[in-house]
């Protein structure tokens, strides 16, 4: 009997272990889904035994799974285990309260997150935008982001001549945050006609209202992206959105700074070869 009463205690005692090793918060849980709605590759969950976790992505889910395990063990300094797989395990479903019960139900398709703020995105970096690089032009919108993690997010309008690369519309290629009057720094995707190689860190510098520069960095390279506004700007942005006003002893060297990256601009739209693109040069 009182072995009997031994193994029972043992069992509770590992039962209550392995809750510890899969716990993550229904707060973590829905940033790790906000985060894969922004991917068309594979993606995977790692979780370590105190609830610290990372992601993964690649072109294949064993290929995630192994960049998930590998970037949670840097940092969380333990073991992990994969925990999901595209958004569709039974843990990341589960929620610790009912308020916070997932929308996924029984099913095995991604939840769709809605909106997480009804604010207008009123920042001067919000609308719609034409980018350019080394002779690719495509089109974004900025929006508020609806990850908690980031302010904004650009979304994929027309890939123009980047859709051979697998860019597609409704796809989010960035994520950022404003991070003083006229600069703003995120993650930007990157990939090939296979697949998505993850996001990589992004800077953007507004140079006028209606003008930005950018630096893509990641896969050995830095790579400069131009953005030219083709919408209106945003109505409130002068109360309180990004600024771009400077004083009166640098406005020979703005003047310079804004006709060389026009003159950038408008031959990436020249090297294009776009016929749509050309006719607008």
């Amino acid at each position: 009997m009182k072995r009997l009463i031994a193994i029972c205690l043992s069992l509770l005692v590992l039962v209550g272990f392995s809750n510890l090793v899969v716990a993550m918060s229904d707060s973590d849980k829905e940033k790790y889904l906000d985060w894969v709605l922004g991917y068309s590759s594979s993606t995977a969950l790692a979780v370590a035994p105190n609830g610290c976790w990372d992601k993964g992505s690649g072109v294949r889910s064993n290929s995630a799974a192994q960049q998930a395990r590998s970037k949670c063990y840097a940092k969380c300094k333990a073991t992990c285990e994969i925990k999901d797989v595209d958004g569709r395990s039974d843990f990341i479903k589960q929620r610790t309260s009912p308020s916070s019960a997932s929308s996924f139900g029984t099913t095995n398709e991604p939840k769709q997150v809605t909106r997480k703020t009804n604010q207008p995105c009123d920042d001067l970096i919000c609308g719609k935008w034409r980018l350019s690089y080394s002779g690719f032009t495509w089109q974004v919108e900025v929006v508020r982001s609806s990850d908690s993690m980031w302010e904004f997010a650009s979304r994929i309008t027309d890939p123009g001549n980047k859709r051979k690369f697998g860019f597609k519309n409704g796809l989010i290629e960035s994520r950022f945050n404003r991070t003083g009057d006229a600069g703003y720094s995120g993650e930007i995707i990157r990939r090939n006609a296979l697949f998505s190689a993850g996001y990589f860190p992004y800077y953007i510098t507004l140079q006028t209202e209606n003008m930005f520069s950018s630096l893509a960095q990641g896969m050995g390279r830095e790579d400069p992206i131009y953005g030219q506004r083709i919408g209106e700007v945003p109505k409130a942005a002068s109360k309180g959105g990004g600024s771009v006003t400077q004083s009166a002893s640098d406005k020979t060297q703005i003047v310079a700074v804004d006709n060389s990256l026009e003159i950038e601009y408008w031959k990436t739209i020249k090297d294009s070869n776009d016929p749509e693109e050309y006719q607008i040069y």
